[in-house]
């Protein structure tokens, strides 16, 4: 059986004590899984913080029984350096210890650990961030690796280095545990690809199809579309795979979140949390937004408004939870105007209330802060807040922006700002950008439905020129 190599490091998107921000899926996806695999080692990564922050048991076996690991120190995070101390506990070699060099002396107990450090910065050639010297590093931790494969390799656990007569555990009496471990943690890592894999072939499907309506091409969009079906099957033949879900499948359920969450399968999303166990889920923040998410793209508002409450209860204010109750305010609200204008107006008032308790519970987080803005310029109802919260949102978004310029959100979010402004250029700058980043067509569907209102506004208030608008809405759309 294949080798394997866990990588022990945050997940999704950190800020470290300085305000800088890190993309560690990026990080990953460039630096390390590649040098992984060029050790011709199996990558094994799980995010613990996906699964509602429990290190549980396939955790411990991944620490145990992977024959490498892979530490990235970057921003310090409290349950990276518990699972690296874990592994030195166990294993006295192959865990290498990688660190972003912006972050500054290691903390005293990992200082004197020989650590491999990287620069993750922002390329101004590439307008981008990315990694210096990237080749040279995959080389390097590569190289690490595989000079680690022989009979005596260096000690890199601090134990084994201070205390060499330290009695490690005798792994090989659990030869037959581990055993099974790698083979389940094999299976598991090919489900999660093999989602990805789809996911991204059905997008690509997508665009094809799009082009294809555009040329009449009635053949390509049939084929388009058969793929399409065929990616979507792949995807549900992995979830039927799995049975009864247990906790140590999550990672795996994630996936098939995302994957549907992209392509618009809003129902097999509710089916397939409806599968998970009850404790997990409720001790879980985003598989609650995910649910919410569900129900409200199904037009079943009420059901999204209270998982969304019982969220905001457990587990505090949050940009996603309070952003998704307010887009169930503005539905909400949406279903009653012309017949129910009283009740309606309340549904609006508590929308803007929930955006802007989302703003303020991250505003690093500009999501809440542009749907605050559009609402607040569509009903016109609080000038002094939106201009209060205008410049800082602005910031907001530019600093995503030039974090992570390929981010749809991102420059999307942009765009709707500067038609708000009334901006043309600018918007028009943001619009190349954003059709320009991977998206997904419920994404493209949401940014119009927004255009779309912001120019219903101006021409109640009969703005000079919203003709560019409708170009800008054509553009979109192709």
């Amino acid at each position: 059986m294949q080798q394997q190599c866990f990588v022990i490091m945050p997940f999704g998107k950190k800020t470290d004590a300085k305000g800088r921000e890190f993309d560690f899926k990026f990080i990953y996806d460039s630096l390390i899984k590649p040098a992984i695999l060029k050790a011709e080692l199996l990558p094994i990564i799980a995010y613990e913080e996906q699964a509602g922050g429990i290190i549980h048991k396939p955790m411990y076996e991944r620490i145990m029984f992977c024959e490498f690991s892979i530490t990235d120190m970057t921003t310090f995070n409290a349950n990276v350096f518990y699972e690296l101390g874990m592994r030195h506990a166990i294993r006295p070699y192959t865990t290498i210890v990688i660190c972003d060099e912006g972050m500054g002396p290691l903390p005293f107990d990992v200082a004197l650990i020989r650590t491999v450090m990287y620069r993750y910065a922002f390329d101004k050639e590439k307008n981008e961030m990315s990694i210096d010297s990237l080749q040279e590093k995959i080389d390097a931790l590569a190289a690490l690796l595989s000079s680690n494969d022989i009979n005596d390799p260096t000690p890199d656990s601090p134990v084994k280095q201070t205390i060499d007569e330290f009695p490690f555990p005798d792994l090989e009496t659990l030869k037959a545990r581990s055993e099974i471990f790698k083979k389940w943690a094999a299976e598991s890592q090919g489900m999660i690809e093999t989602v990805q894999d789809n996911v991204d072939e059905w997008l690509d499907n997508s665009l094809q199809e799009k082009y294809a309506a555009y040329k009449n091409d009635t053949e390509k969009i049939k084929a388009c579309q058969a793929a399409k079906q065929q990616c979507f099957d792949n995807i549900k033949a992995v979830e039927t795979s799995l049975g009864i879900i247990q906790v140590e499948e999550f990672p795996v359920v994630s996936t098939l979140l995302f994957a549907y969450r992209a392509m618009s399968a809003n129902k097999e999303s509710i089916s397939l949390i409806s599968r998970m166990p009850p404790k997990q889920f409720g001790m879980n923040m985003i598989l609650h937004q995910q649910l919410a998410h569900a129900y409200n793209q199904c037009g079943e508002f009420d059901k999204a408004e209270k998982i969304l409450l019982l969220a905001q209860n457990k587990f505090g204010k949050h940009p996603e939870t309070n952003g998704l109750l307010g887009s169930v305010y503005k539905k909400k609200a949406a279903q009653l105007q012309g017949y129910d204008e009283l009740t309606a107006k309340g549904l609006l008032k508590k929308a803007i209330k929930a955006y802007q308790d989302g703003f303020d519970a991250g505003p690093s987080d500009y999501y809440p802060g542009i749907n605050l803005l559009n609402l607040l310029f569509i009903t016109q109802s609080d000038n002094d807040l939106y201009n209060k919260y205008l410049p800082l949102v602005s910031y907001s978004i530019e600093r995503r922006v030039q974090q992570q310029p390929n981010d749809y959100w991102a420059q999307a979010s942009g765009m709707e700002l500067e038609v708000l402004r009334s901006n043309k250029d600018a918007a028009m700058i943001y619009l190349e950008s954003a059709k320009a980043s991977k998206h997904y067509p419920w994404e493209i569907a949401s940014t119009l439905d927004s255009l779309k209102r912001i120019k219903k506004q101006k021409e109640e208030m009969n703005s000079d020129d919203v003709a560019w608008i409708d170009t800008m809405i054509n553009d979109l759309v192709k």
